[in-house]
């Protein structure tokens, strides 16, 4: 069930917005791959409207989603996870949604939220459990250098890193990395760069080096 701002959220929220001098107001939802989507409102196109009706949308835009024909489709902003966004030079705050279906004014059933909420409450019914917890693990690389090409008569690609095992780092041996306590540095430094804006946005975020040039959030 989709639960809509309440009176004194919406109140909170607008205080937000004038004490903050945010500029700009990102409405954002994820379709069934994971993928972020978004409309973003300059802070004078907020009004009582969207918080009663929500923001329409094209649904057959969405990849897996609804049919030219069928494809009026809502996002009705969630007032309690509401976030700065650390990357924009404009003030803006971001602001999850769940996306509403007009004709059954339910949650629509591919949205990863209605999803997420009827797997919880199919927990507890079951019984098997009582809490569950969802969230990504974005795994990824870091190299200084990225070569390749493609052509009728030849393929090549070529990873540099100063922190991967390479004819300019000798030192590195191939997988010698893996899970120790020893590092360069580099990649480590790196990593708390990237993890306070997490934190600093609400999200409770813990890092785990697997090796000295791969890194694994959770």
């Amino acid at each position: 069930m989709i639960h809509r701002p309440t009176s004194k959220q919406i109140e909170v929220f607008l205080k937000q917005l004038k004490d903050e001098a945010i500029v700009d107001v990102d409405f954002r939802f994820t379709d069934p791959r994971g993928v972020w989507h978004h409309m973003t409102f300059h802070v004078d196109g907020i009004t009582q409207e969207i918080f009663d009706h929500g923001i329409a949308f094209d649904g057959s835009s969405i990849p897996g989603w609804k049919p030219i024909e069928d494809s009026d489709m809502a996002m009705i902003p969630d007032l309690s996870r509401v976030v700065n966004d650390p990357f924009t030079k404009n003030p803006t705050v971001i602001v999850f949604c769940d996306i509403l279906d007009p004709e059954t004014q339910r949650g629509y059933d591919r949205d990863p939220r209605t999803v997420a909420r009827k797997a919880e409450a199919y927990l507890v019914e079951s019984g098997i459990g009582t809490e569950a917890y969802f969230g990504p693990e974005p795994e990824f690389f870091v190299f200084d250098r990225v070569n390749y090409d493609v052509n009728e008569n030849y393929a090549f690609y070529n990873l540099h890193s100063e922190e991967c095992a390479s004819p300019t780092s000798p030192f590195l041996v191939i997988k010698d990395f893996w899970m120790t306590a020893s590092d360069t540095g580099l990649i480590k430094a790196l990593a708390t760069r990237l993890l306070l804006p997490l934190i600093a946005s609400g999200i409770c975020a813990l890092i785990c080096f697997l090796s000295s040039k791969n890194l694994v959030w959770a």
